[in-house]
């Protein structure tokens, strides 16, 4: 696990940036520009999940729409690769998978799930779901997680995604933890991808922890606060059997427009 420096990258204009509150997105990478086909994607839905999702009409030839229970799913095709610049980052803090700097792609299928009426961790789930079937039902290359700033290798998607729910949630493919250190080089563990759960970016104190700990410890911790998103933001909290966190909430050292939760763990 390479310590990295931590950049401001924005990705407004993205269309992996995810969203928080009512919609959720995320969008997979594609060889040959092509949608998925529409009865192959219901059929191993409602295999994979039984659940229904069923097609509504698109008056777009690059868009495929669904009903998802309370909410809407649409499925847009963009006829071009992830900018450079953009996927080289991307694929620069994806350490889980080295070879996805070696990904090649020339099309996107931008997903995007919205339900008004449940909170952020169910959409996130739902939005899970249409992206495994996707992948199941088309030939995806990688999945781009962008609010998490990660690729993600799509067979791997499909292993972590089976039995997900509010008591499973997938954070590693949702959050992504990296190692850095701040400007006095005072090592630190750092969350991507906090927000979209309706919670703050996590900043883990590592101190002389092994780096495999602190990574342990900011997934604990984030598997956590997804859980449990109204858990107090200052105080201390058991994460875990035998695992004490005290937790503060910050102003983040790369973005002062960004409030952090500093994590110290209690030994």
């Amino acid at each position: 696990m390479r310590r990295v420096a931590v950049v401001l990258f924005l990705c407004a204009a993205s269309p992996a940036a995810a969203e928080t509150g009512q919609g959720h997105r995320a969008v997979v990478l594609l060889d040959a520009a092509a949608l998925p086909d529409a009865n192959k994607l219901v059929a191993d839905f409602q295999k994979r999940w039984k659940r229904a999702l069923k097609p509504t009409k698109s008056d777009k030839t690059d868009l495929l729409t669904f009903d998802l229970e309370d909410g809407e799913v649409s499925i847009e095709l963009r006829r071009r690769a992830v900018p450079d610049d953009e996927f080289r980052n991307v694929a620069h803090f994806s350490w889980q998978w080295p070879e996805a700097e070696s990904v090649q792609h020339h099309a996107q299928l931008n997903i995007k799930v919205l339900a008004p009426k449940v909170d952020a961790t169910d959409n996130l789930l739902r939005l899970t779901r249409v992206v495994a079937s996707v992948i199941a039902t088309s030939p995806v290359k990688a999945v781009y997680w962008g609010n998490a700033r990660m690729l993600i290798e799509p067979q791997r998607f499909l292993r972590k995604s089976a039995g997900i729910g509010r008591n499973k949630p997938p954070v590693e493919m949702w959050i992504n933890g990296t190692l850095t250190a701040l400007l006095d080089d005072t090592k630190v563990a750092r969350t991507f991808g906090m927000p979209s759960a309706d919670v703050p970016e996590l900043l883990v104190m590592q101190g002389e922890m092994p780096d495999e700990m602190a990574l342990l410890l900011v997934y604990l911790t984030a598997a956590y606060f997804v859980k449990h998103p109204q858990a107090t933001r200052n105080g201390r909290l058991q994460v875990a059997k035998k695992v004490v966190i005290s937790v503060e909430t910050i102003t983040s050292p790369w973005d002062a427009s960004e409030p952090m939760l500093r994590i110290t763990p209690k030994l």
